[in-house]
């Protein structure tokens, strides 16, 4: 008897540290570069988005901007979007998508120039920031700092079936 009750204490210790507990992504209305709201609920309706927190002063954001370009392209066919947040000042907002312009990338520009948005996802001032989440708005993955693509691509496709 002795040993089943220590075999249920095992079981009952791995189902309950086995689960993935993911925490909420937090709601936003943001403004994108056209002066339209986007809100994160509609942009998971048809499936995980990719948002990364950047600012066009930021090498490192920079040198990443083709790796997003790159899982858009390869995985929007199967409901991925990615989201580019920048963080510039208002007046800088308008360099940010030149620069985009320039380098052929044509993902959304939201702009997050309080940086609210990006404090509720615990940005506390280093970006680049990237994060995934799922169609029920769970963070499954976040990167602080500079994302290569084999590595984003590896947490696309274990979500993306």
């Amino acid at each position: 008897m002795k040993r089943f009750f220590i075999f249920a204490i095992v079981i009952m210790n791995f189902a309950l540290f086995s689960q993935t507990d993911f925490k909420k992504a937090p709601s936003f209305r943001l403004e994108n570069i056209e002066g339209n709201h986007v809100l994160l609920d509609s942009l998971v309706n048809d499936g995980p988005v990719v948002i990364n927190f950047w600012a066009s002063w930021c090498k490192p954001c920079k040198e990443e901007l083709p790796e997003f370009k790159k899982i858009s392209n390869e995985f929007k066919e199967r409901g991925l979007k990615v989201v580019l947040i920048t963080v510039d000042k208002p007046s800088q907002v308008q360099k940010a998508s030149n620069y985009l312009k320039t380098k052929g990338i044509s993902l959304e520009l939201l702009k997050d120039c309080s940086m609210d948005t990006y404090k509720s996802f615990g940005g506390s001032g280093t970006v680049p920031y990237t994060f995934l989440i799922d169609k029920n708005k769970n963070i499954v993955f976040k990167k602080r700092g500079q994302i290569n693509y084999e590595e984003l691509h590896s947490e696309v496709e274990k979500i993306i079936k």
